[in-house]
Formats: structure tokens, sequence, C-alpha cells
């Protein structure tokens, strides 16, 4: 036993280490240094311009290359007019994402060594909002091998002149986060591909845009950065054609989310490096917060940076309510969650974010982080807040509500739901209206002054399994703060751990005595 054991391990050692030169050199043989690969379309600059004149960075469309490949283009066309073709010389800022063996890890885990030589294009364009456009990317402009696309887009409406007929049709937003390239995480995907379909056939199925809630790829920087390309490369048939709103997650933080910095660019990155940002969307005015950065990385500088650059745009925002009435926080760790052992401290180490929230009566947190669907009731100090209405139509709640799609499919999703209904078999949490451990994703319509719905799908049936509609005045009353305290959150209580630790120890020891058995009956060593 102990023979075969030496030979797997050197076995495994030495075929880690073929594979990861083999990754590290593969860049350098590719004969298209300048195809370009993993196209994203991200909203751009101008969406955070309350008052926009003129339409100088509507959308930023980045791509990356093995060559630095300056002669990289895009050419647009808008509603059949004539092709404009756009300069990377002009239009384009390239970055050199370059690793040299850098130590990546995830708290101190799954640590490896990576090798990365790519350049990121990040083209800044005035495209219209509202109009359907073509697009190709050319990483060199006189290859025809090396192109992608063309796509099919349409921005969002920075705001709305006409209020009826947003009305008659709803702007739906995709958001989900923690997804990998897994069976569970191409579940996914496989329905946001009939999405497209169903959204060219009817538009009031038309997906307007998209938020990433972080937490891609599990571990992005394996394989010398493959793992996070390859899933990138999957998702490219989406992100590059839904406008998309991006926040990274605790997954992505590795030398303070440098390498993500890279590969991604919301507005504000240079005063903000994508940890907090803003834009206006139709009826509502978004706020991208990274809380993992604010509890993790930032200095006590830095966090107090943040909370008053958040508390500006909030006093903005709610100046601007009669235009943007819905105020919509997102990011992936939130402040309030079910289940999960982080979530008990959160309202604590949150506190100043819960608090801005409430004041400026911020009406939904859009989260992630814990691998489930969560629909909580609008809270404040960790207590449950008044509302009207019932729990498919909340009518004027008295706090934020939150709603965490954290289930986008990765590669321990089974483990962990089997992890989370041991620890929680016959618990309850009272602040949570309805919390699901099914692959799934969420779509936000956002209806009319007072009215959005979350939907929450589950894609192994295809399925809305729920709606649940707030409808709301937007101002919560301040004076009037319910301070009785609801049931603790459900916390990782020991027994419950080592329960399931036990069950898992037994689990592997009963498979280790039967592969035993089974090499000593017919392998003779």
């Amino acid at each position: 036993m102990r023979k075969i054991f030496i030979i797997l391990s050197i076995l495994l050692i030495l075929s880690t280490n073929c594979l990861g030169q083999m990754l590290r050199n593969d860049d350098l043989t590719l004969k298209n240094n300048c195809k370009p690969r993993q196209v994203r379309l991200l909203i751009g600059e101008d969406y955070s311009n309350y008052n926009i004149t003129e339409i100088k960075n509507s959308a930023t469309i980045i791509f990356q290359t093995y060559g630095e490949c300056l002669q990289s283009s895009i050419s647009v066309t808008v509603q059949n007019s004539q092709v404009v073709t756009y300069d990377g010389n002009i239009f384009s800022e390239i970055v050199h994402s370059q690793w040299n063996g850098e130590k990546f890890c995830h708290h101190d885990k799954l640590c490896t060594n990576m090798y990365y030589n790519q350049y990121v294009h990040i083209f800044r364009l005035p495209l219209p909002f509202g109009v359907p456009f073509t697009y190709t990317v050319y990483g060199n402009l006189y290859s025809k091998a090396e192109t992608k696309g063309p796509f099919n887009s349409q921005l969002p409406h920075i705001k709305l002149e006409n209020i009826e007929d947003f009305n008659e049709q709803p702007q739906r937003i995709l958001f989900f986060g923690d997804q990998d390239n897994t069976p569970d995480g191409k579940l996914n995907m496989n329905r946001w591909r009939q999405l497209k379909k169903e959204g060219l056939k009817n538009k009031q199925q038309k997906i307007d845009s998209m938020l990433f809630l972080g937490d891609y790829a599990y571990e992005f920087y394996m394989f010398n950065g493959k793992r996070g390309d390859h899933y990138l490369d999957s998702l490219e048939e989406f992100v590059a054609e839904w406008p998309t709103a991006m926040q990274a997650g605790n997954h992505e933080d590795n030398y303070n989310f440098k390498f993500y910095n890279e590969k991604f660019r919301m507005p504000s990155f240079n005063e903000t490096s994508n940890n907090y940002y803003s834009f206006n969307q139709g009826l509502a005015h978004f706020i991208g917060v990274n809380l993992h950065f604010y509890d993790s990385w930032a200095t006590p500088e830095e966090k107090s940076k943040m909370v008053q650059w958040v508390e500006q745009d909030l006093i903005r925002a709610t100046q601007n309510r009669n235009q943007t009435p819905w105020i919509i926080a997102f990011g992936h760790k939130p402040i309030y969650c079910s289940g999960d052992s982080d979530c008990a401290n959160f309202p604590q180490s949150f506190k100043e974010f819960d608090e801005l929230f409430y004041k400026y009566s911020v009406d939904l947190y859009l989260g992630a982080h814990v691998h489930r669907y969560q629909f909580l009731k609008p809270l404040y100090d960790n207590c449950i807040q008044s509302y009207q209405g019932d729990d498919n139509n909340i009518v004027n709640p008295q706090g934020m509500i939150s709603v965490i799609q954290g289930n986008g499919g990765h590669v321990l999703e089974f483990l962990e739901n089997i992890k989370y209904d041991i620890q929680f078999l016959g618990k309850t949490d009272e602040r949570a209206i309805e919390i699901k451990n099914y692959v799934g994703y969420g779509i936000l319509e956002i209806y009319n002054l007072t009215t959005i719905c979350i939907q929450n799908v589950r894609s192994l049936l295809n399925k809305v399994e729920s709606t649940r509609c707030i409808h709301s005045n937007h101002y919560f009353d301040n004076t009037t703060v319910n301070h009785v305290k609801a049931n603790e959150n459900i916390r990782v209580d020991s027994n419950s751990q080592y329960l399931f630790f036990t069950i898992l120890a037994i689990s592997s020891i009963a498979a280790i005595y039967f592969a035993y058995k089974f090499i000593l009956k017919y392998i003779n060593i």
C-alpha cells in the first residue's frame, strides 16, 4: 500500500510540473498571436454621468491577445448604417498582463506559481444608447484570421424620456455570481443561450444588461491562468452582447485584485480601481461596492475614502430620485445573508454601509458569496423592518431587501449543499422569505417608478420558481426604527460541524479501505 501511494504521488507531481511547463510555453508557439479572445462589453464611463450632453465613452469593449498587436481595431455598424472603424491607436489602451512565477493562493490554500503573458486591449467607444448595433473585433486589421465577431448588442438607456413606453416593456437585468466551467456552471450558460433566442423572438423576454457578482472560474490562476481564461472564453457569447457591470469576489483578491483589474474596467476606475463605482440605467441608480476589499485589503485611509465616496454618491442619487427612483446596491459579499459562517459577522463588519444604505433608503442589495439563492426581508441593524403586503408583493418596506444569487454553478456546489442540509436540518431563519439550494440565476425586472420584480430561475428545470415584487415610495421612516431583534442569524454551530466532518471522515476511511482490499485481491505487489 505504501509503495502504491509513493508511486501515485511521484506521478502526480511529475504530471503537474509537465502540464504547468506546457501551459507556460504554449502562448509562444501560437500562429495567430493577434486573434482576439475573451471579448467583453462593459458599460462605459458615460453611465456615471447624471447630466450627459455628449456621448464619449458609453461602451468599454475589452479583449485579449497573446501578442502586443498594435494594429487592433473595432468596426461598428449601427442599424445598418455605414461601418465606422475605431483605430486602436486612438481609442484603446493596452495593458500588458505579465506574471513571472508569482505565488497565487486562495486564503493560503490551492497555491501555485503563475506564469502569464498576454495583452489586454481596452477600447472606450462613443456608441448610441438604445439602438441596436453590430461590431467586429480585429486583433490585426490586416489579417482576416485574427478577428472575432460579429456580435450584436444594444446599450440600455441611461435615463428615460417616456415613462409610458417603459411600463409596456420592463427593463430586464440578469444577475448571478459564483460560477465556473463545471457542468453546473454550464447548465446556467445553456439556459442563457435559450434566453438570447427568446429575446430575438419576443422583445418582452430580451435581456438588457447583466450584473456579474464575483467569483469566477475557481481558481482563475490555476494552470497559469488557463482556468480563468477558459471560463471567460465560455462566457464570451453572453458578456460580448449583454452590456455588463462586474464586481470582484474574494476569489479574485490576489495582490489586491491586480490581475482582475488588468482584465476589467468599470466607471471611475482611475479613482476607485473597480472597488466602488455607480451608474444610472433607466429608472435605477446602481452602486457597486467591493465589501471584501473593504474588509480584507483596505487601509484605514482607504476605508474612510470608500465610505465618504459612497455617501456622496448616495446623496446625489437621492437628489435625482425623481428621474431614477430606484437605488440598487450590488457586490459579491452582502451585508445580510443566511446559513453561512461568514454571514453572522457581516452586519457588524459592514455596519458603516448598513447605516448609509438605511439613511439614504437604498431599495435593494444584490449579492452572492453564499452559494444559494436567498430572498431576505427588509433589514437594518440586523432587525426585520416593517412592510405591508405579503411575501410575494412587498409594499413600502422600511429597510433594504437583500437578494443573494450565489448559485451560479461551481465545482463545490453538490458537496456544499449536503453540508448545508446537515448543518441546518430543522432550523429556520425568520429573516428569510425564501432559501433554495439549486443552481440558477436571477432576473431583475424594473417596471416603473414604484414597482420592480425579481425572478428566481431554476436552471435544471428551466423554470421561474418564484417571482417577488417590491412596490415602494423609496423612503424609509428613519424615525421609527424597529429595534426588536430577529432570531439570531443561522450559525454554523460546532455540533453540526462535527457531524458533517464525522460523516465525511467515515466515508473517506471506507473508500480507502475498499480500495485497499481491491488492490490486495487483484494486484500483486
